[in-house]
């Protein structure tokens, strides 16, 4: 599975668990676009956390659409695929 990139680990070291289990989800399924609603299901916590916990990461982590409650991780400024390929490589 996909690990957050370490930049974005240490920008946020000192969120909490949940904060990174929403980041986890929206970048390890980082084609996907979830609703408020579903991560506060997956996650098991309120809307309002859940839009408390993704404000830090809007623009340069998270693409939030059309000032809607729907957010996708920004793969424009941090691709998953790019992250995990040269980590794949680097290994060798």
């Amino acid at each position: 599975m996909p690990r957050l990139p370490s930049q974005f680990r240490e920008e946020f070291e000192n969120r909490g668990e949940t904060f990174f289990q929403i980041a986890e989800l929206l970048y390890t399924n980082h084609g996907r676009q979830y609703t408020q609603s579903e991560i506060a299901d997956v996650v098991g916590v309120s809307n309002s956390q859940v839009s408390n916990l993704v404000d830090a990461m809007e623009g340069t982590w998270l693409n939030r659409h059309d000032s809607q409650t729907t957010y996708v991780w920004n793969t424009e400024a941090h691709n998953p695929t790019d992250t995990e390929a040269t980590k794949a490589i680097s290994g060798f």
